[in-house]
């Protein structure tokens, strides 16, 4: 068993587990995001059976802001449907700005965006790290792009 001196390790991984949730989630929530996933972490009295922290703590920031999506999206399809009303129209709500692009990926399809072109990590890095198999990733990443295709506006 590998002891693991969990405050050293927090100072070293806490900027990079930020900016991986705020990719995900936006900086109004990245920090509230990360506490959580580590301080659950903590309680739970779980560090002596997980073998990689720092994966452990980034598969749990991915899959927790799947959640957060989850009800974001509903609270979001609920302001556009106000907005739209408000407006009459449809024309001044089609510009969609690259943040708002992204949200139109599933959680996992926007995870390995940012882990490939934030990160600049390989289907491989990022299967080992998330725990999943590469063929996966390279799928995620594969729909991923055929849908930016598909809500980029064409000019």
């Amino acid at each position: 068993m590998v002891v693991v001196d969990v405050d050293e390790l927090f100072v070293r991984c806490r900027a990079d587990l930020v900016r991986f949730a705020t990719a995900l989630v936006g900086p109004d929530d990245a920090l509230d995001l990360v506490s959580d996933v580590v301080t659950s972490t903590l309680a739970g009295g779980r560090l002596d059976r997980i073998h990689d922290v720092r994966a452990y703590w980034f598969r749990s920031v991915a899959n927790r802001s799947m959640s957060w999506h989850r009800s974001a999206q509903r609270r979001r399809r609920r302001d556009t449907r106000q907005a739209l009303d408000r407006t009459e129209g449809r024309e001044e709500m089609s510009a969609l700005e690259g943040r708002e692009l992204l949200q139109q990926l599933s959680g996992q399809q926007r995870v390995m965006v940012y882990l490939t072109y934030w990160h600049d990590w390989d289907p491989a890095t990022i299967a080992a790290t998330l725990d999943v198999g590469e063929g996966t990733v390279r799928k995620q990443l594969a729909r991923a792009r055929a849908r930016l295709r598909e809500v980029m506006p064409h000019e």
